[in-house]
C-alpha cells in the first residue's frame, strides 16, 4: 500500500506526500528493528538467568573436588616434610609414623582430576560468551580456564622424573593391600605402609631421591594445587554474588 501510494505520489509530483511517506516507511522500519533488538535483548536475558544457575552447578560441584583434592594433597606434603625431619634428625622422633611412610609413597601421585565447567564451554563453543555482561565473571571464567591448561602443563613437567620410592628402594618399605567396608556397601581397598627408617637414614641415595620427591611434590601443590582451587573459588564467588539478588527474589 505504502509502496502504491509512493509511485502515485511520484506520479503527480506531490513531494510533500513522497516525503511522508519516506517519513512512514523510515519510521516504521527503525520500530521494527528496536522491537527486533528488544526481543533479542530479553531472549539473551533468558538464557543469561539460565547459564548463570548453571554455571553455579557446575562450579559448586568443581569446588567440592577442589577442595577435597587440594586437602589431601595437602595433608601428603605435611606428612611428607614431617617425615624429612625424622629422616634428616631434625625430630626428636626416631621412627616414621605409618601415615609419615606412606605420605612418601604418595609424593609419587602428581596429578589433579580437573573438572570441565560444560555450560562455559558451550558458551565458548557457540560464540555466545558476550551472553554473561558481567565483566569480572567473564574474566574469573577465562582464567579459570588459562589456569587448568597451565596446572596440567606444571604437573607434566613437575611428573617427570619423579620417583615412586617404594618401588625404587623396596628394601626400606613394604606395603600391604587392605579391603574394608566403604560407603554404600562397597568394598575399599586401601593401603598400610612400613617403612625401615633407619635402612633410609642409612642410605644417602635414598635421603637424596625422597628429599627431592619432596620437593617435587611441594612445588606440585604450590603451583598447580593452589591455584587451581583459588580460581575455582574466584568464579563460585563472584556468581554467588550475581545470583543472590535473583535467590532472594525467590524466596516467599
Amino acid at each position: 500500500m505504502i509502496l502504491r501510494s509512493l509511485t502515485e505520489n511520484v506520479r503527480t509530483q506531490n513531494w510533500f506526500a513522497v516525503g511522508l511517506d519516506f517519513f512512514i516507511v523510515v519510521v516504521g522500519v527503525f520500530i521494527g528493528i528496536q522491537l527486533g533488538n528488544w526481543n533479542d535483548e530479553r531472549s539473551d536475558r533468558r538464557d543469561e538467568a539460565r547459564i548463570l544457575r548453571q554455571l553455579r552447578d557446575d562450579v559448586i560441584a568443581a569446588k567440592g573436588l577442589a577442595e577435597r583434592t587440594a586437602e589431601a594433597r595437602i595433608t601428603v606434603l605435611d606428612e611428607a616434610v614431617n617425615a624429612l625431619d625424622v629422616l634428616f634428625d631434625r625430630s626428636d622422633r626416631e621412627e616414621l609414623s605409618e601415615s609419615e611412610c606412606r605420605a612418601l609413597m604418595a609424593t609419587r601421585a602428581i596429578v589433579l582430576p580437573f573438572t570441565e565447567l560444560s555450560s562455559f564451554d558451550e558458551l565458548v563453543s557457540s560464540g555466545r560468551l558476550d551472553v554473561l555482561r558481567d565483566d569480572e565473571l567473564r574474566a574469573s571464567l577465562i582464567q579459570l580456564k588459562q589456569v587448568v591448561a597451565a596446572a596440567d602443563r606444571a604437573s607434566r613437567q613437575i611428573s617427570q622424573g619423579q620417583t615412586a620410592l617404594a618401588v625404587d628402594f623396596p628394601e626400606f618399605v613394604q606395603t600391604t593391600g587392605v579391603v574394608a567396608e566403604g560407603t554404600n556397601g562397597r568394598r575399599e581397598v586401601g593401603t598400610i605402609a612400613t617403612c625401615d627408617t633407619a635402612g633410609m637414614k642409612g642410605s644417602q641415595a635414598f635421603l637424596n631421591t625422597t628429599a627431592n620427591a619432596v620437593d617435587r611434590y611441594d612445588a606440585f601443590v604450590r603451583d598447580v594445587v593452589t591455584p587451581w582451587r583459588a580460581a575455582i573459588n574466584r568464579v563460585h564467588t563472584r556468581l554467588d554474588e550475581l545470583l543472590e539478588p535473583e535467590d532472594t527474589k525467590q524466596q516467599p
